[in-house]
């Protein structure tokens, strides 16, 4: 829509200022009125700014990987704390999950679900689970696949 009067919507922080030409008809429609359009502006703007990212160190006992993180989640780390992490439902299994996932297939330890799954298999039937199951996802598929049927039939 071309609306030959145009005046500027000016969006203002502590980080700067940014003005957007609007027509002048949209400013009539939007005076007086309580609107939210956090949501739809955060994506709006998000689509045109590059995301900055920044190398850090995640530290794993004696082995360094390096990661490259968006620096709005960088800067907002102070955010988190130990026990906001460790009290996070699902947090901790999918950080595994996505190490796991980052891992060549046959240096891979089995998933929390296939863990999950093996334990109630050998609870239900009875059966110890193999020594080296949670470091070989391999062990752990072969054991779930020779029990499996006897435990649907409990």
């Amino acid at each position: 829509m071309e609306d030959k009067n145009v005046s500027f919507a000016v969006l203002r922080s502590d980080m700067g200022t940014l003005s957007i030409p609007l027509p002048d008809v949209m400013i009539n429609a939007v005076a007086g009125k309580k609107i939210d359009i956090s949501y739809g502006l955060n994506s709006l703007l998000k689509a045109r700014l590059p995301v900055k990212k920044s190398k850090t160190t995640l530290s794993i006992m004696d082995t360094e990987l390096e990661v490259e993180l968006d620096d709005d989640v960088l800067n907002r780390l102070d955010e988190l704390t130990d026990a906001a992490i460790s009290n996070s439902e699902g947090f901790a299994s999918e950080f595994y999950d996505l190490l796991r996932s980052a891992l060549p297939y046959d240096d891979r330890p089995c998933s929390t679900k296939q863990f999950e799954y093996a334990e109630l298999i050998a609870t239900t039937l009875g059966v110890d689970l193999p020594k080296n199951l949670i470091s070989s996802s391999e062990v752990c598929s072969e054991f779930i696949d020779k029990h499996q049927e006897g435990f649907k039939l409990q």
